[in-house]
């Protein structure tokens, strides 16, 4: 952090209204305050000017989430329209999925489906867990890791639902364990 002080940019030390302050590295102060003894250069104008940038990177900065490992701070909602756990619930089978969006404009998303809920020796279980780029309001994972076949996974996000449209690939989840269907938004 660079040393400062605080420069009155109307030349008058007692108007300490906050329009006429503004803080200011000592080199800079130098080149602006109105003493003799320092050098000159800034003007009212330019200092007003250098402030208000100042003040648009700082409050854009502090909009950002703070992120600590995998914890983060949440977004701000307005800017964040998918940001939400869904859910889809039947009587033999459910699924969730939680949507959060990242820093870098992707989304997260975790699931969990369960097929058999009501099966003796409880029910077969599929986890999901990806990042994606969110294209308009879709977002689409794929994962060939299985072998040829590939596993596809499509989210389209209309306003208080999401319609999960998927190719299943045998052995991905579960038996019989699916996220595809039309899940209800919790708020």
């Amino acid at each position: 952090m660079k040393h400062g002080q605080i420069v009155h940019i109307d030349g008058r030390h007692d108007n300490n209204s906050v329009d006429n302050l503004a803080f200011m590295c000592l080199e800079h102060h130098d080149q602006y305050d109105s003493r003799t003894s320092q050098s000159k250069g800034l003007t009212t104008n330019e200092v007003r000017h250098f402030r208000k940038e100042l003040y648009e990177v700082i409050d854009l900065n502090w909009k950002q989430p703070i992120i600590i490992g995998d914890a983060q701070t949440p977004l701000d909602k307005s800017t964040d329209d998918f940001s939400e756990y869904y859910e889809r619930e039947g009587e033999f089978e459910s699924a969730e999925l939680q949507v959060q969006r990242l820093p870098n404009g992707n989304v997260k998303v975790t699931g969990l489906a369960l097929w058999g809920k009501t099966l003796p020796r409880g029910p077969n279980i599929g986890e999901l867990d990806f990042e994606a780029e969110i294209k308009g309001n879709r977002v689409t994972f794929s994962d060939g890791s299985l072998g040829d076949e590939e596993y596809r996974l499509e989210l389209l996000f209309k306003k208080d639902r999401l319609i999960a449209t998927e190719k299943l690939v045998g052995g991905y989840f579960g038996m019989n364990v699916s996220f595809g269907g039309e899940y209800t938004r919790i708020k």
